[in-house]
């Protein structure tokens, strides 16, 4: 959506050197003579990253993935001591929870880098947390 792509281009424009990383990455793949495709996705693992990054810097939907549509549990829980009945109604907002510092060291810090792993790959579970 256009909220989406508005959003990365934001932090690609504040972020120069990460702009540069990513086109280094992008060049080096397709050796300027095509646009990446998705054939190319696994070999573009730091333009994957800024795309997480980005989802967590500034989620689009920052209810969450299912667009802060409330939950209902099945059954009495204790989260982190907070009781919870059954049948009650839980809202998970995402920019919460990826702001606290718990998952991500720095969450507001624009830094695709938490997401490569030290062989240059993607972190498996980075796509499924952004």
């Amino acid at each position: 959506t256009a909220s989406v792509l508005h959003t990365r281009i934001f932090a690609l424009v504040l972020h120069p050197e990460v702009q540069e990383k990513a086109q280094a990455e992008i060049d080096t793949v397709v050796r300027w003579r095509r646009v990446p495709t998705f054939e190319d996705k696994e070999r573009l693992a730091y333009l994957r990253a800024v795309i997480c990054e980005t989802m967590i810097c500034n989620p689009v939907a920052p209810l969450g993935h299912s667009c802060g549509l409330p939950h209902v549990t099945a059954k009495d829980d204790v989260y982190e001591g907070c009781y919870i009945p059954k049948g009650g109604y839980l809202v998970a907002f995402q920019k919460i929870c990826q702001s606290t510092g718990r998952n991500f060291p720095d969450p507001h810090l624009f830094d695709p880098d938490r997401f490569i792993l030290s062989d240059g790959q993607l972190w498996s579970q980075a796509e499924q947390v952004s």
